[in-house]
């Protein structure tokens, strides 16, 4: 291999590495080809090759940086209505739950206790399916919200089974655990989602 073929290879790594692997040999030949044609020494020719890498390499890795960013957008959006589709579903389980808790606890047994923790718990579940909703229109101070109804739901929820359980195991581990999941997840992404409004909350 001639110093001018190793040079130029230097130069190909200015391309993003799948077109090197795709056109990197035909490029050195072609390379070679006109090298022939033209004196190795050549300034107008090496001012040629210099121009034409610095010309067509930074567009490529715009392009393959868009391509990227793209891609991982779409992954996080999906994921993102994904999680705020559950936190829906979720939500509105334990408000139907702790409302029911609420009922026959505190109007049906007279517990006071019983009717302050499920209204207190359905409240929470309450604002978690806000949170969703939220999230899933991309709304301003979405993510902030589902950060907040997160820790609510946590807050309540070990609180109510340290003191005195009331709610099934089922519910007490959706309350605990998916809002935990939530918090991890919007931490991991920085609240990127659906939109542009979201990804500045993070």
């Amino acid at each position: 291999m001639s110093a001018a073929e190793r040079a130029y290879r230097l130069l190909l790594r200015a391309y993003p590495a799948g077109f090197r692997a795709a056109y990197g040999r035909e490029m050195v030949q072609l390379f070679n080809d006109r090298r022939r044609d033209a004196s190795a020494a050549s300034a107008r020719f090496w001012a040629a090759m210099l121009a034409d890498v610095a010309r067509s390499a930074p567009r490529m890795r715009l392009e393959q940086w868009r391509a990227q960013w793209s891609d991982n957008f779409h992954v996080e959006e999906r994921t993102m209505k994904t999680m705020a589709i559950l936190a829906i579903l979720i939500g509105t389980l334990e408000v139907v739950s702790s409302a029911a808790e609420a009922w026959v606890g505190g109007l049906v047994l007279h517990g006071g206790y019983s009717l302050a923790a499920g209204t207190v718990a359905a409240a929470a579940g309450g604002l978690l399916v806000a949170s969703a909703i939220a999230m899933l229109r991309g709304a301003k101070g979405a993510v902030s919200l589902a950060q907040g109804s997160a820790i609510a739901c946590i807050a309540v929820f070990a609180l109510v089974a340290a003191l005195h359980p009331i709610f099934s195991i089922l519910s007490t581990m959706l309350g605990i655990g998916f809002p935990i999941a939530l918090l991890l997840y919007l931490r991991v992404t920085q609240g990127r989602g659906p939109s542009g409004q979201i990804a500045t909350q993070g």
